[in-house]
């Protein structure tokens, strides 16, 4: 007898388990399976029996012919066919110890005599036994397919070595290689498969060495005899290769978007395959610039990939954190500090990469949930303040008909003193819309300028004299001086803001370089500079103004 085929002995007395006739009516319902199915794994990945296969009907057969069906089975050397058997076998064996365990169940609580379990019966001890063989091969069976997968991997990974030189060397100009191509491709044909993580891979490299083969094969061909158009190519080809070099040095400075620069890789390989070939004593250096500039591109692409996953879990903390930001603002009602705190959350929520979609949506909706509740409670503030605005409109508009009404009354000093008290009431009304804005100042603006003009007034002054009576106000109020000193406080700073960046500016300006478009900077950056000066001078004067203001109000001020 085969090591695979036990003796099947029945047992001798009736307290052992005996193999009994199971007919329509003796059918019981399936037990729970804790004790039989936790003695057989079975694989998710046995295959189907296919359709053309003709099988035995295993549903008719007994125990002990299912058993012998199952012995014969895992036995046979190659055990590649044999899998869909076994599986259809052992789901009809599980079944009958099922019911046979159901039914001993049921006799044991109507007898009076304990009878031997099912899980320690000779037919499941043997049942168990040819499955663990069975197990033990299909191992085997999975280790020797993988160590030839892995065989052919490494065959497939040299061969595409020596494609690689195929292609170097017809870039080369070398003759007689289609031979070794033909060779190598029925080599390859020949190789078995390969573990399924490689497959795309290998093929994709596979591919792309037979186009860069072929290509350089036809440009070899009809460029043969242009040596002028050699040097054309090679200096297009170099070209090619400062511009990847230009885009591998960018990689570490920002965050790549790797979809467009693969794409952009992808076209100066394209360019670079259309480019006839060189003068054969440049064409390896060329080749192995370009090659280096390749390597270091997309090994810088796969250290991204990989770190991906890991950059998730920190995209996912930011997005809480944004989040909780935007849900700080949700109550507040200062409007233009919330509007910019979540304009900008917004921004940085657009511009930041991608999460998956599941738990995109999951911050997307808080996020923009909290937005929502500030930017309604703001719709509805300014919705108030929007019939303020219309007062606002109307009282100036009523100035500007008031203004542009006013006849002079022959005293220059009168007349200024209007102008002042009307510009006065004008800052003092509130805002208007802002779709009127603009051309009621401007006509307000242009209707004060045209009497400044006819009064003859310098701007300067004007604004000096402004300037002034509002001190002199300020020194006449209880309290100041208190007053005064916060305005010199606040002049002071404005003067030493306005000098560093005066200083900023006339430092940066030695960092242009003597091009067109250096020239037009320099000399926005120099107009600038100049009106901060003006802005300066006029600072320091009203800072003047506000030291002897305070030294008046206070003689024994230093």
């Amino acid at each position: 007898m085969n090591e695979l085929e036990p003796e099947i002995q029945q047992p001798e007395n009736s307290g052992e388990l005996t193999t009994p006739e199971i007919t329509q009516e003796s059918v019981l319902p399936t037990p729970p399976q804790e004790t039989i199915e936790a003695l057989v794994d079975e694989e998710d990945e046995l295959l189907l029996p296919r359709e053309e296969e003709a099988l035995p009907e295993y549903h008719a057969m007994d125990l002990e012919g299912l058993l012998t069906h199952l012995g014969d089975s895992v036995k046979k050397a190659n055990l590649e066919g044999e899998h869909p058997k076994i599986r259809l076998i052992k789901a009809q064996i599980d079944h009958w110890f099922q019911k046979l365990k159901a039914q001993q169940e049921l006799e044991n609580l109507e007898g009076d005599q304990e009878m031997t379990p099912v899980a320690h019966s000779p037919l499941f001890l043997l049942y168990q036994d040819l499955w663990q063989r069975y197990q033990t091969r299909r191992q085997q069976e999975k280790q020797e397919k993988e160590a030839i997968m892995q065989a052919n991997l490494v065959l497939k990974k040299a061969m595409l070595e020596e494609l690689l030189q195929i292609v170097e060397q017809e870039e080369q100009g070398k003759v007689g290689l289609n031979d070794q191509l033909k060779d190598l491709q029925n080599r390859w044909k020949e190789c078995g498969p390969v573990p399924a993580d490689q497959r795309q891979e290998l093929w994709n490299r596979y591919h792309w060495l037979h186009d860069q083969f072929y290509n350089n094969l036809r440009i070899n061909r009809e460029l043969k005899e242009l040596d002028q158009i050699r040097a054309q190519n090679l200096d297009a080809k170099t070209k090619l290769c400062e511009n990847l070099e230009i885009l591998v040095q960018t990689l570490g400075d920002s965050k790549p978007n790797w979809n467009a620069l693969t794409q952009t890789i992808e076209l100066l390989q394209q360019d670079w395959r259309g480019t006839g070939p060189v003068a054969k004593d440049k064409q390896e250096a060329v080749w192995k610039r370009f090659k280096a500039g390749l390597d270091a591109f997309y090994s810088a692409r796969l250290q991204h990939f990989k770190s991906v996953k890991a950059e998730m879990q920190v995209l996912a903390q930011q997005r809480e954190i944004w989040c909780k930001e935007a849900e700080s603002w949700q109550s507040s009602e200062d409007w233009k500090g919330g509007t910019q705190a979540l304009v900008n959350l917004q921004k940085a929520w657009k511009e930041a990469p991608a999460l998956p979609r599941k738990l995109s949506d999951k911050y997307w909706n808080r996020f923009r949930q909290a937005c929502d509740a500030f930017f309604t409670r703001k719709n509805e503030f300014f919705a108030e303040e929007k019939s303020k605005q219309n007062e606002n409109l109307q009282r100036k508009e009523a100035l500007v008909a008031e203004l542009s009404a006013y006849q002079s009354t022959g005293n220059p000093s009168e007349d200024l003193a209007y102008l002042m008290q009307i510009q006065k009431t004008w800052g003092e009304i509130g805002f208007v819309p802002m779709n009127r804005k603009e051309a009621l100042q401007t006509q307000f603006r242009s209707l004060t300028n045209a009497w400044f003009d006819r009064l003859k007034v310098d701007r300067d002054a004007q604004r000096d004299a402004q300037y002034q009576n509002r001190l002199e106000k300020m020194s006449q109020n209880p309290g100041g001086d208190k007053e005064i000193s916060r305005e010199q406080t606040q002049i002071q700073y404005k003067v030493n803001d306005l000098r560093k960046e005066i200083d900023l500016l006339e430092n940066n300006l030695g960092f242009f370089g003597r091009s067109k478009n250096a020239d037009l900077m320099k000399n926005e950056v120099e107009k600038k500079i100049q009106g901060l000066k003006a802005q300066l001078l006029q600072a320091e004067a009203r800072l003047r103004l506000l030291r002897q203001s305070r030294t008046e109000t206070n003689p024994n001020r230093k």
